[in-house]
């Protein structure tokens, strides 16, 4: 069989979102493990068809979709050279699925560029999925970023963007008091005044 990523490493290697660009995750899966897979997807890209496997798959496509035609020693030994001509860069593996495939999808012989067609998904994955399997192994060699407390002013402003983003009260927390704390606190610090839903109400005097 043609080979595939583990079910967990291939997940890592998914799109998480269409907008958002691929990075390798926080927890990087062991070298070893993705050397092993990187090994694996260049196999499968690199590795060419055994002819006489090739012959073998013609020969089952011949039976499921043209089980009536006779073909003579030469028109079979040319058909076999056609499609391997077409086709003998793709691996024993992808032949046998591509066959599989054509035979439970197809409802006839299909032609040799039809045939490289329905693994052609299954390459196209393969070529991304080294990329990033090859940026993980990469990122091990990458220094960890040192931690960066957050400070009082980006704590501050964080309070204020909750507010605005979920309202005056989640899950239990008063966000508008936070918010007006920190406000007034930015304000200190940046030698203003609090805006004004945060300014400390006036008393009656101030207000005569």
């Amino acid at each position: 069989m043609a080979p595939h990523l583990p079910d967990w490493l291939d997940r890592l290697c998914e799109q998480q979102h269409p907008d958002i660009p691929w990075k390798p995750p926080a927890n990087l899966p062991r070298p070893a493990d993705l050397r092993a897979a990187i090994a694996d997807m260049e196999r499968l890209l690199n590795e060419r068809a055994t002819p006489a496997y090739a012959k073998q798959c013609i020969a089952q496509l011949m039976v499921a979709f043209e089980p009536n035609t006779k073909l003579s020693a030469d028109e079979t030994r040319l058909r076999a050279m056609v499609w391997l001509e077409a086709n003998g860069d793709l691996c024993d593996g992808l032949w046998r699925e591509a066959t599989q495939e054509s035979i439970r999808s197809l409802k006839w012989m299909p032609k040799p560029s039809e045939f490289r067609d329905l693994v052609y998904p299954r390459i196209m994955a393969a070529r991304r999925s080294i990329e990033r399997l090859k940026e993980m192994l990469r990122a091990h060699d990458q220094p960890a970023a040192a931690f960066k407390p957050e400070s009082d002013v980006e704590r501050w402003r964080g309070s204020i963007e909750r507010w605005r983003k979920f309202g005056d009260t989640a899950m239990g927390r008063d966000l508008k008091g936070q918010a007006i704390r920190a406000e007034r606190n930015l304000a200190e610090v940046e030698n203003r005044a609090p805006a004004d839903w945060a300014a400390e109400p006036k008393t009656q005097a101030e207000a005569a």
